[in-house]
């Protein structure tokens, strides 16, 4: 008996070690697109940066704005940048935790319809199987003297035949 729970608990691991691997590498996939795109952001971010210093520069050198101002121009649109870098950020980490929870949900929701018993489970069945195999030895051990000291029966008289050839008692049954 143990034996088969043994290998059903083995399956059942087997089972849940292929799934939590499937839900692992959707897991990696989703942070892996995530940095990708952290760092897409990040390159058009800095590109964006330096193509606006270029043309800061090139404003202030003709004299159309102070330094003044465009240092303050400057500094504006890097930090409006950063902040949206920082929201795409914010938005795709909040993908992927959405993404981790979705899958926990739905590898717990395919576990309870395959019916696959839990570590609790299996944990309570084996102590149930030990109790009850306690229990078992316990009544064979108590038993096993109770056979041996067991009385023999003792010979009863046989009933006396009337003269029909009938016992009493079977004269005193109605016959039907």
């Amino acid at each position: 008996m143990k034996e088969k729970i043994q290998k059903i608990e083995n399956n059942v691991k087997e089972e849940a070690n292929a799934l939590l691997e499937t839900a692992r590498k959707v897991l990696l996939a989703s942070v892996g697109a995530i940095v990708m795109a952290s760092e897409s952001a990040e390159k058009q971010v800095n590109g964006f940066i330096k193509d606006v210093e270029a043309f800061v520069g090139k404003l202030v050198e003709r004299g159309e704005i102070a330094e003044k101002d465009g240092r303050e121009l400057l500094t504006e649109i890097v930090d409006k940048r950063k902040a949206t870098a920082k929201e795409l950020t914010d938005k795709a980490r909040g993908v992927v935790d959405s993404a981790e929870k979705n899958t926990t949900g739905r590898f717990d929701g395919l576990v309870t319809r395959l019916n696959v018993p839990t570590k609790n489970d299996i944990e309570t069945l084996t102590k149930k199987i030990g109790t009850l195999s306690r229990k078992v030895d316990q009544l064979k051990k108590a038993q096993t003297p109770t056979a041996k000291a067991a009385p023999k029966k003792r010979a009863t008289k046989k009933a006396a035949a009337t003269k029909n050839g009938t016992t009493p008692k079977q004269e005193a049954m109605p016959v039907g």
